[in-house]
């Protein structure tokens, strides 16, 4: 206390000249209107940049909030596209793909990516959601863009998927231009690449073809897209084109996905079972 009340009495004189300062300040914008107003419009065009540079530092360290909360709302929308609520009061707002779904079938909920590798012909990608949030193996993995893989191993905190980028995963997929059902694996090496088998050679497919899911499993809603056809050849020694389709999901720059619970797979599969015992 002594040392603060000695630098205040040593820089007396400064003190004095800034009290008078902000006195004589106050006084010429109090009794004139003209300094008054343009005090007034320096000190608004300062607070503000002052607030504004605040809030967008503000901001910038709520992105994350935000990207969680733009995540959940687009698991509801989606959600809603693919459960066929407006469909059963009579209004044809979903596509025709889209209304194999039962009622209610679908449960999307975000999940963020936590680890994902696309270098190697087994790739896998890690999520921080688990059996605490209602994550069970088998369960499908989308990305904002198409078909990301599907869920292996599950924690009670975290989950692995295995990516579409593994050459052991084979999806069933639809061709749209031609209604053909086909498989699309990745074969590596490019992680934007794979390729559409089993595709007849009857069939007239174009470059740009939409490939999309064709809900031949319980895993992945029908009409999800997966790609575009991107080249095509025909073997003379093969009963099918060689095709490569460029992905529709980057996963490279993968950071939120859904995971997608059809809450009607258990009764199919027993159903399945029992009729074909074999499967």
């Amino acid at each position: 206390m002594q040392q603060l009340f000695r630098f205040i009495f040593q820089n007396r004189s400064h003190f004095t000249f800034l009290l008078l300062l902000i006195l004589g300040l106050f006084l010429v914008t109090r009794f004139n209107s003209y300094q008054a107003a343009i005090y007034f419009h320096t000190s608004n065009q300062v607070s503000g940049g002052l607030l504004e540079s605040r809030q967008e530092i503000k901001d910038y360290f709520n992105l994350r909030a935000v990207n969680q909360q733009m995540a959940e709302e687009n698991a509801r929308l989606r959600q809603a596209l693919v459960n066929p609520i407006p469909y059963r009061l009579g209004l044809s707002i979903l596509p025709p793909s889209r209304r194999q779904a039962l009622p209610d079938q679908y449960r999307f909920q975000e999940a963020k990516v936590i680890n994902n590798s696309w270098q190697r012909f087994r790739n896998y990608i890690t999520l921080n959601k688990g059996e605490a949030d209602g994550l069970e193996s088998g369960m499908a993995v989308i990305g904002p863009e198409g078909i990301v893989g599907q869920v292996m191993h599950v924690s009670r905190n975290y989950a692995t998927a295995t990516s579409l980028l593994h050459n052991d995963l084979k999806v069933s997929c639809l061709l749209t231009s031609t209604g053909n059902y086909c498989t699309i694996n990745w074969q590596g090496p490019d992680p934007q690449v794979a390729k559409l088998l089993y595709l007849p050679l009857h069939t007239d497919p174009q470059v740009g073809d939409t490939v999309v899911t064709s809900g031949y499993n319980a895993v992945f809603p029908a009409g999800l897209p997966i790609g575009r056809i991107k080249s095509f050849e025909q073997a003379s020694d093969a009963n099918f084109y060689d095709v490569d389709v460029e992905l529709t999901t980057d996963f490279q720059s993968l950071s939120y996905v859904y995971v997608i619970e059809n809450q009607y797979r258990p009764e199919k599969d027993s159903l399945e079972q029992v009729t074909n015992p074999e499967l």
